[in-house]
């Protein structure tokens, strides 16, 4: 497998991982419980937003990096979509903790960071098909040694 193929495998990878561990918050602390502004708590259910905020900000400065590897494809325009994407979602997951106290415009909040984890799941596949596309286009040129007819 080449570079590129690698490369939007493993984006596309932590976009899975990453969509999962924000499926365990939904499911294992649906109200944020444990999750204050002001303290750190390590126990079970409160400690899945942090790792889901954490693995969020690994993930988008890993797409931010593996773009540099997808320059001149249409993945590369793909992932800046997808990058877009992902920094809405962080905008709109940041006052997730902020509008906890609102209960009139948190479920809106959590809709819309539900949303966009949608929209790039979708940016992330199509950044992986047209990279996996780049990737079988450049495996299929072969250069004929000089002589051959």
């Amino acid at each position: 497998m080449d570079r590129l193929r690698r490369t939007v495998t493993g984006l596309s990878l932590l976009v899975l991982i990453e969509y999962v561990l924000g499926g365990f918050v939904t499911f294992d602390d649906p109200t944020n419980a444990g999750f204050s502004l002001q303290s750190l708590s390590i126990s079970y259910p409160a400690v899945l937003p942090l790792i889901h905020r954490v693995f969020a900000v690994v993930l988008i400065l890993s797409w931010i990096l593996g773009s540099f590897y997808l320059k001149g494809t249409r993945a590369f325009r793909m992932s800046h979509i997808t990058i877009g994407l992902m920094f809405i979602q962080a905008i709109i997951g940041a006052m997730i903790p902020a509008t906890l106290s609102d209960p009139s415009v948190n479920p809106y909040i959590i809709i819309a960071h539900f949303s966009f984890s949608g929209f790039i799941l979708i940016g992330a596949g199509f950044t992986a098909y047209f990279g996996w596309a780049a990737g079988s286009a450049a495996a299929g040129r072969v250069r004929k040694p000089q002589g051959m007819l």
